[in-house]
Formats: C-alpha cells, sequence, structure tokens
C-alpha cells in the first residue's frame, strides 16, 4: 500500500525507483499477487512464474517458430496465440484441406493462415539478418500486441513483461 500511496501523491515518481529485496523467495507469489492486485507493475526475478507468463510463452514460442520452420507444433502455437489469434476451426480446416503449416513450404495466401504463414516465413527470414533483440523489438512494434494485451486483465504488466524480456 505504501507504493501505491507515493505514486498517488503528485510528487516525481516512477515504480522503476523502486525495488522490493526479500531474504528468501518462500513469500514471492503473495508480494506479486499484492502488487498485481494494486496495479503495480513489478518485475520478479526470483519467480519462475514470469516465464510462464502466457505473453511470455506465446513469444518464446514465436522464437521457437522462428528457428525451426518444420516445427509445426510452436508454428500452430504462434498461429493460435495474439499474434495471429486463428481460431482452432480454421487451424483444423486448414489440415483438413492438405494445407501444411511448415510457413518455408509453398502455399497460397488467400486465407488468414496462409497470410500468417508468409508473415512467418518473412520474420524467418529477417531472424537471420540481425540479432534477437532486435528481431523481437521489430516485431513488438508491427504486431499490435501491447493492445491485444492491455485490454487483458494485467494488461500494463503483460506488456512491461514482454519489454523486460526483450530488454534482458
Amino acid at each position: 500500500n505504501h507504493i501505491k500511496s507515493i505514486a498517488g501523491t503528485g510528487m516525481r515518481f516512477n515504480y522503476s525507483d523502486v525495488a522490493i529485496l526479500l531474504r528468501t523467495g518462500t513469500r514471492v507469489s503473495e508480494l506479486t499477487n499484492a502488487l498485481s492486485a494494486r496495479g503495480i507493475p513489478f518485475i520478479s526475478f526470483m519467480n519462475s512464474a514470469f516465464i510462464s507468463r502466457v505473453e511470455i510463452e506465446a513469444l518464446l514460442t514465436m522464437l521457437h517458430s522462428l528457428a525451426n520452420p518444420q516445427h509445426t507444433v510452436a508454428t500452430i502455437g504462434v498461429l493460435r496465440s495474439p499474434w495471429f489469434a486463428i481460431s482452432d476451426d480454421e487451424i483444423f480446416e486448414h489440415k483438413l484441406s492438405g494445407g501444411s503449416f511448415v510457413y518455408t513450404d509453398p502455399h497460397t495466401v488467400d486465407s488468414s493462415i496462409g497470410n500468417a504463414l508468409s508473415e512467418l516465413r518473412k520474420w524467418h527470414r529477417r531472424s537471420k539478418q540481425i540479432s534477437i533483440a532486435a528481431l523481437l523489438e521489430e516485431m513488438l512494434a508491427h504486431f499490435p500486441l501491447e493492445i491485444i494485451y492491455g485490454v487483458k486483465p494485467e494488461g500494463v504488466q503483460r506488456v512491461q513483461n514482454l519489454h523486460t524480456l526483450v530488454d534482458l
């Protein structure tokens, strides 16, 4: 509550000016839940929950897919994720019609899946030209993830988590 009260005083204040140090990580979940409940953005380096957050998993799945075009499980995961938000029905129909999920294979671009696979092929090529950090920055600028995650519960935190991962 103290952090929230300082932020509300109108003083010159940034959440990034605050650090909470703990002797052990046994109560990290309680602390992060309390910060979330109060709308206070945070980064926890002791909590393995950071890596299992939906937005971080989606980003890591994207990187897996870009690293290996043959990894169709990762590619389908990316198609279903907020990166492309393609429905399971569309994915099922694509597969039933003989479609491939290997984005380096030839395919038509007259559908949302075709467009997404073309986009993945473009990002795969780009990943060979620049650093991962630069690639992620370009991708976060290109895809409307800040809008998509921003309207979800803990939206500000989700967006901050993505940028934190890029900055690591």
